[in-house]
C-alpha cells in the first residue's frame, strides 16, 4: 500500500474502523506521516520493502503478523 494518495486514504480509512494497518513502502519520505496518521486512530505498522522482490514480501508478512 502505498504512503500517499489512495494508499493513504485506504489506510487510514480502514484505521477509523479500528483496523490494524500495515503497510510496505520503498523509502518513502511521507511513510512515517502516514503511519502517524493510522497510529492516531488504530494501531499501524510500516516496514520499507521492494515489492518486486519475494524475499522483501515474504519477510513484510513475516513482521507484520
Amino acid at each position: 500500500m502505498n504512503s500517499r494518495g489512495i494508499g493513504r486514504a485506504i489506510a487510514t480509512g480502514l484505521a477509523k474502523e479500528g483496523v490494524r494497518v500495515a503497510f510496505c513502502h520503498h523509502d518513502d519520505p511521507k511513510a512515517d506521516e502516514t503511519l502517524a496518521a493510522i497510529n492516531g486512530l488504530s494501531a499501524g505498522m510500516a516496514v520499507s520493502a521492494d515489492v518486486s522482490d519475494e524475499g522483501a514480501v515474504a519477510g513484510f508478512f513475516k513482521r507484520s503478523r
